[in-house]
């Protein structure tokens, strides 16, 4: 066998960037369909029955794979209240990827959004971290059961749905290969 071939192409394999290199390099996270909804019901005046919101995008990265994202915040007697504190969410994958998508949406602290993924590419593992503001344009509609009557309530006192305009965000994040 005549290696002369194989050893005059050897500088020139070694000069091209590694496909597995440039894919982690060449990246931006995607969060498309961003929305932002939350409900509030009062059984009365002073008894809130149910209250919920939900945060959700669709995340992709061309380095890695897509995820489905959603978190979800209870309990609140007012809109202000949902995602007051950066509860860490699991996204879900799209396929069988290896790796996780998480976020953490901090509402109350200036809509700073933070997402992190991990994935797998030509046997290294990497992590990219990334954060952005959410500015949210949102509208509420109120409700108030005008044949509300104590001690027959009729049902419910007063609702309040809270939806906001979707949003496209694209961000840089940061990338590391993990040890």
């Amino acid at each position: 066998m005549n290696l002369l071939p194989v050893l005059l192409l050897a500088p020139l394999a070694l000069s091209l960037p590694s496909p597995h290199l440039h894919r982690a390099q060449n990246h931006t996270f995607h969060l498309s369909n961003l929305t932002y909804s939350s409900t509030l019901l009062y059984s009365t005046p002073s008894h809130l029955a149910v209250s919920s919101a939900t945060f959700s995008f669709a995340f992709s990265n061309p380095a890695a794979y897509p995820a489905q994202c959603i978190g979800h915040s209870s309990g609140q007697t007012n809109d202000a209240g949902f995602f007051a504190w950066p509860q860490i969410f699991t996204c879900t994958n799209e396929g069988a990827a290896v790796g996780h998508v998480t976020f953490a949406w901090d509402r109350y602290g200036g809509g700073v959004l933070s997402v992190k993924q991990t994935w797998e590419c030509g046997g290294d593992t990497y992590l990219g971290t990334a954060t952005t503001d959410v500015r949210l344009r949102c509208r509420t509609t109120f409700w108030q059961n005008p044949n509300f009557t104590w001690p027959d309530p009729g049902w419910p006192y007063s609702a309040a749905d809270t939806t906001c305009d979707v949003l496209d965000l694209s961000v840089e994040p940061r990338v590391e290969r993990l040890e």
